[in-house]
């Protein structure tokens, strides 16, 4: 088991993110911390949403409170999730 985890721009690539979520929280000790930075889902269409409409189209992106959702669905504690820009967002839990 591991004391903590760090998933850094890559959520938003994997085919199940409830799945990967889940092995988090399943291989860390109780107790054992887990952050993830991903980019949230943009709350409005702006330049720069239209010029990476590509990748926003194919990402798999969350408001604060889905993401939050999905970590304590994920068997996560103490979860907090903010996004401090309009392009990133950063994911915290605790393994119960």
């Amino acid at each position: 088991t591991f004391d903590a985890e760090a998933d850094l721009a890559a959520l938003f690539f994997v085919a199940d993110p409830p799945a990967v979520l889940r092995e988090a929280a399943r291989v860390l000790r109780p107790g054992g911390r887990f952050v993830v930075v991903t980019m949230p889902k943009p709350e409005r269409e702006d330049a720069g949403t239209r010029v990476m409409g590509w990748v926003l189209h194919k990402a798999r992106l969350y408001s604060d409170e889905e993401l939050a959702q999905l970590l304590r669905d994920a068997g996560f504690d103490a979860v907090e999730v903010y996004s401090p820009s309009d392009d990133s967002q950063v994911g915290y839990g605790v393994r119960g």
